[in-house]
């Protein structure tokens, strides 16, 4: 059974958002600044993030690093779906 901050959140967030913002892994990577072999290892599990990262991540992809790290269950209310614009 999975806890609310499962270890495994994180990288399937990270995938989800990706692949919400209909972006590629080499872009993300080079908007966060973070190699794209990081981000790979960060979906799947094997590396955890740098703050840095994480908060570039967030940025990149438009979300908040509560949803992003598991610490909220829900994202919805800050993504649109068309646009990717985060609202505080």
């Amino acid at each position: 059974m999975k806890s609310k901050h499962d270890v495994g959140v994180f990288g399937d967030r990270l995938r989800n958002a990706i692949r919400r913002r209909d972006m590629s892994v080499a872009e993300v990577a080079d908007k966060a600044g973070i190699s794209q072999t990081s981000i790979f290892y960060y979906m799947s599990n094997s590396a955890n993030p740098s703050l840095f990262s994480l908060v570039n991540l967030a940025k990149v992809l438009n979300v908040s690093l509560d949803w992003l790290v598991g610490l909220k269950p829900f994202e919805y209310q800050q993504f649109r779906q068309n646009r990717g614009n985060y609202n505080d």
